[in-house]
């Protein structure tokens, strides 16, 4: 079984001034996808995750924030680690649910 985990993220929290830095972002929220590659069985989860606070020589600016840093930045935080592992649970239970209804054999 392989899983394609995607990512959205919609909105962030924002301090306006934290130590001279304009707009420092101090946690998002992330939808995560995860797809079945075989049977495109899919499952979803949302969540606010914290961000470590900027060093102020490495701050990037509001305005440049890209996806691919905000996945550089959460990818090892571990909200987002547990949220593929729900995932991942989430999808194997539709794999192979632990009940299931059958016909009875008389019927």
């Amino acid at each position: 079984m392989s899983i394609t985990f995607t990512k959205a993220y919609s909105r962030a929290t924002v301090i306006k001034t934290d130590d001279g830095l304009q707009d420092v972002i101090t946690s998002v929220y992330c939808a995560v996808y995860a797809t079945d590659d075989e049977t495109g069985i899919r499952e979803s989860i949302g969540s606010v995750i914290d961000l470590n606070p900027p060093q102020p020589s490495q701050f990037i600016p509001f305005e440049q924030i890209t996806v691919e840093l905000l996945d550089s930045w959460i990818i090892s935080k571990d909200q987002y680690i547990e949220m593929e592992s729900k995932l991942v649970d989430a999808v194997n239970m539709k794999l192979n649910p632990p009940v299931v209804i059958k016909e009875l054999p008389f019927v």
